[in-house]
């Protein structure tokens, strides 16, 4: 599609997969970080864990959930970024996440502990998708190409 110009089928095709990667990742997430607490006593509480040490483990993994869907449509523009020739972009959303994630994790870690860690990693992939959205349709990498 990219090396037939074809920008409307690009864009219908990443249209397509985001929606569909977050039709599952989001219930997936939602499944999981629901269960996370009985999930961590199952596969961790056979006398290692005691009941508060699961809770927390829990608390941390039920915030990393929230970044199952950013992280899989994060994967699918930086696909598309490299495939569109722009690693230039990625450079960027790269260096955006790192200093995001250093600000929020010392932020959040001191207002939550442990668990503000897991929670600023999900903040880091929300944002980078979203900057590289932005970067994306911004800097007209997709529409440049011609419409049929």
């Amino acid at each position: 599609m990219l090396a037939a110009g074809d920008s409307a089928a690009v864009r219908r095709t990443i249209h397509t997969w985001a929606a569909l990667a977050l039709a599952a990742a989001i219930p997936l997430a939602c499944v999981l970080a629901l269960w996370s607490e009985p999930l961590v006593r199952l596969l961790y509480q056979r006398g290692a864990f005691t009941p508060d040490a699961t809770h927390g483990v829990a608390i941390i993994q039920c915030f990393s959930m929230a970044q199952l869907a950013p992280a899989v449509l994060l994967a699918l523009g930086l696909r598309l970024a490299t495939a569109l020739k722009t690693n230039t972009l990625l450079m960027r959303v790269a260096f955006v996440g790192l200093i995001t994630n250093i600000a929020l994790d010392a932020l959040l870690m001191r207002y939550l502990g442990v668990p503000g860690i897991a929670l600023a990693g999900s903040a880091v992939a929300i944002i980078s998708v979203a900057y590289l959205a932005w970067l994306l349709r911004t800097r007209g990498h997709v529409s440049n190409l011609r419409d049929d």
